[in-house]
């Protein structure tokens, strides 16, 4: 996923991983991305100074000196593609409050040309479960979502770290929603899907988890 031009490769580097790993320390940051704590600091600032990055401390430390994280601002956030522009928001918006009923329905229908593009991309995994969820996360990048695969004792957990569509979803919640029952359906009698994490709800990412329903 390419940025804005302006920004150099080492602070395109910096960004995404702010995206994707959320709030780190120099440190952190540095060991990550293989590059000296004194070259991270000196992006930072840099993105600081251009409101793309924060400072923040973390709520759980009670010891020790305090820990100085860096998290993207909004601005940074804004940084990756939104797949609706302002007009669509905006029709979706009025559409939601003058005729929820209509919208329910356009969103269903979403939901079932999804579920059949989603079927047909996923058709050579169907009977390898590990398969089918690594192959779902690298379609779910495709089309912008930044996802990534991590194995859980019991199963695996598929996380989301952008949603390009989070501005639509804003003021029409049932839009965002409609992931949980569209990944349910591909896993049907395969696994069992919970949703751990969701933007909608101020966290970071969005992450589901996924076991399989065999003993």
């Amino acid at each position: 996923m390419s940025l804005k031009p302006r920004l150099s490769k080492s602070q395109q580097q910096v960004v995404l991983s702010l995206k994707s790993r959320g709030a780190q320390s120099i440190r952190i940051l540095a060991k990550h991305l293989k590059l000296t704590t004194m070259g991270v600091r000196k992006h930072l600032i840099i993105l600081e100074h251009d409101g793309i990055v924060k400072t923040s401390k973390p709520s759980h430390q009670t010891r020790g000196r305090p820990v100085i994280l860096w998290a993207l601002t909004g601005l940074g956030h804004a940084l990756f593609p939104d797949a609706h522009d302002s007009l669509t928001i905006e029709i979706l918006s009025d559409l939601g409050k003058q005729h929820s009923d209509i919208l329910d329905k356009i969103i269903q229908s979403r939901l079932e040309r999804m579920e059949s593009a989603y079927r047909a991309e996923l058709v050579e995994s169907e009977n390898d479960l590990s398969a089918r969820v690594n192959s779902l996360a690298a379609l779910r990048t495709r089309q912008g979502y930044m996802a990534e695969v991590r194995l859980l004792p019991k199963g695996w957990l598929l996380i989301e770290n952008h949603c390009p569509i989070y501005a639509a979803t804003i003021n029409n919640p049932q839009l965002g929603r409609m992931d949980l029952k569209l990944i349910k359906s591909l896993f049907a009698h395969q696994a069992s899907v919970t949703q751990v994490n969701h933007v909608l709800d101020g966290d970071r990412r969005t992450a589901f988890k996924i076991e399989s329903l065999e003993p």
